[in-house]
């Protein structure tokens, strides 16, 4: 399975899954409620934080590395995202939006990067499965096939799938790069939309054959 997970020693890789999959949950809830009026300066702390985070977890080389190819990832979402925030709303608030969404993803993506997918999945079948005990609600799902191993898999999956379009896109690039043509910035998409859909379906024959449905 491939993942974002890279292994380290710091106390943010020794922190509880839990722990850290409820501090994203509640920053996330908390900067999405307040509005854009208020949240420059609390935006500018969040992503001077996450910085931080990644010097921590994987020391000042390292970590500005993961951050920036992290950053150039997503640079055509945030840059979509602020052309149309810019259409909708003043600059400074746009800005504002932008830096919030960047902040939520930075933070996602740290988490990813110090936590086992298999801790996380681990937290996910351990909160759904008080929850089929509950009365009517818990019949009500495992009527309609929730099963804690079920979501287990599923959130392994995404996260693995995560990780491995990463491990594409940046191939896709290398050989782009190879051939030695300039091309189009976004000139990668289709090669990786190809490559995707195929990993889809080698995922889809595999599930199928180990007989889950």
């Amino acid at each position: 399975m491939i993942s974002l997970y890279v292994p380290g020693d710091s106390w943010l890789h020794r922190c509880p899954a839990g722990l850290k999959l409820l501090a994203l949950a509640v920053l996330s809830l908390a900067l999405m409620l307040t509005p854009l009026q208020v949240l420059a300066i609390p935006v500018l702390v969040l992503l001077a934080a996450v910085a931080v985070g990644f010097l921590v977890a994987f020391g000042p080389g390292r970590g500005v590395r993961l951050q920036g190819t992290d950053l150039r990832g997503m640079w055509l979402f945030y840059a979509v995202l602020l052309a149309f925030q810019v259409w909708l709303m003043p600059w400074g608030e746009a800005l504002v939006a932008v830096g919030r969404v960047m902040g939520i993803v930075l933070c996602a993506q740290l988490l990813t990067r110090t936590t086992p997918v298999a801790a996380m999945v681990a937290v996910a079948e351990g909160l759904l499965g008080p929850v089929l005990r509950i009365p009517r609600v818990g019949p009500w799902l495992a009527a309609r096939g929730v099963r804690p191993e079920r979501v287990g898999l599923a959130m392994g999956l995404v996260l693995s799938a995560v990780g491995h379009l990463t491990q594409l896109a940046t191939q896709v690039r290398q050989a782009q790069a190879s051939r030695g043509v300039t091309m189009a910035p976004w000139a990668w998409i289709l090669p990786l939309l190809v490559l995707s859909l195929r990993h889809a379906d080698d995922v889809g024959d595999a599930l199928a054959a180990r007989g889950v449905e």
